[in-house]
């Protein structure tokens, strides 16, 4: 299986890295090597070679660019994962608007029944009905205390039907308004979909603006700037040779590793790209576990542990308010997708630890 891995996702690398870059890959190498170099490549168009850097830019230039782009990767996420919730939300609110609107109908279907019942029954009482109104009831009683004991039974039909009749209405009214409170919550979810989703277009114009920045780096600052943090090929050997202690977790890793080298695009779970909480909720599907697609909210599902009792599938959150989430695969690193000039990749998890939020473990 390790090995099974290891071709698998330096198959996957190789198909994306240009060729003069792929001689850095071989089945047995690991999966670290590359995987920046790839999704930059790819992803933000870079030059393949030093000599399509048109200049050299400075090294404030180069720290300047570096420093944006980190920024603007850590605000994408953080609009991600609230896009992710409040489409979450608008499918929370639809179906309240759904059930409310059953209620409404049901309740109206009531309440024409009671009417017409209602109707029918007070028509027959005051308009000539022998055992249902009070003249038939005077007619037809052998004596006054029958007259008094039917006249008393319409009495009580009535007020029980009216009693009914209240119900129905207030049952409507109810339904009426759960309605509206639902059209309400719809338009105020549909309202903050749409502001995320323009704050995201502004921030993807601005990252573009970067990126051609980027581009303008030689070969060997951008190889700098690619392969900052980068774990070796040995210390991502023998992460994938650490087996998670249940057959669960051992699945999530397993698909969270052959995912490396495809995109990152946000609000997505796979099969070609993938958000951080995409990612990590479509690797515990093959585990059976079912996770919302959002990372804040996943963090309120199984054990929390400590970062010293980390085991091989549980999940690391990063972040105040969480907006990151990856997947621990053991010797100190994790699967993540964070970045669009990155993609799905492996990182040191110590690398952010300044921004570290906590952790669970689902099996």
């Amino acid at each position: 299986m390790e090995e099974e891995l290891r071709r698998t996702v330096a198959t996957r690398i190789a198909r994306v890295l240009p060729t003069t870059a792929r001689v850095l890959i071989s089945p047995r190498a690991g999966v670290a090597v590359g995987v920046l170099a790839a999704a930059a490549a790819v992803t933000l168009g870079l030059p393949a070679t030093a000599g399509a850097a048109p200049s050299t830019p400075s090294t404030d230039t180069v720290a300047s660019v570096t420093a944006k782009l980190t920024q603007l990767s850590q605000q994408n996420e953080v609009l991600s994962e609230k896009l992710n919730a409040a489409v979450a939300n608008v499918s929370q609110q639809q179906a309240a608007l759904s059930a409310a609107q059953e209620q409404a109908s049901a309740a109206e279907q009531q309440y024409e029944r009671s009417r017409e019942q209602l109707t029918s029954a007070l028509t027959q009482q005051y308009e000539g009905g022998d055992n249902f109104s009070h003249a038939g009831a005077l007619l037809t009683s052998p004596s006054g205390q029958a007259f008094v004991d039917k006249l008393s039974t319409l009495n009580m039909l009535t007020a029980h039907r009216n009693d009914i009749l209240r119900q129905v209405n207030a049952a409507k009214a109810a339904a009426n308004a759960a309605t509206k409170k639902a059209n309400d919550l719809l338009t105020q979810a549909n309202a903050q979909r749409d502001d995320i989703n323009k704050q995201k277009s502004t921030l993807e114009a601005d990252t573009k603006t970067y990126q051609n920045e980027l581009a303008q780096l030689n070969a060997q600052q951008r190889n700098a700037y690619v392969h900052r943090d980068d774990p070796t090929p040995n210390d991502v050997s023998a992460a994938i040779a650490v087996h998670a202690g249940s057959a669960g977790a051992q699945a999530a890793i397993d698909y969270a590793l052959k995912q490396v080298g495809k995109s990152y695009r946000f609000a997505t779970s796979g099969p070609n790209s993938f958000d951080c909480s995409g990612l990590t909720a479509a690797a515990y599907a093959q585990a059976g576990i079912s996770l919302p697609h959002n990372a804040a909210a996943q963090f309120g599902y199984g054990q929390h542990v400590d970062v010293s009792q980390l085991q091989p599938g549980d999940l690391i959150f990063l972040y105040h308010p969480i907006s990151h989430v990856e997947i621990y695969i053991g010797n100190g690193l994790a699967v993540s997708a964070a970045d669009e000039a990155e993609g799905v990749v492996v990182v040191n998890i110590f690398r952010d630890m300044k921004s570290y939020t906590g952790a669970t473990r689902l099996v």
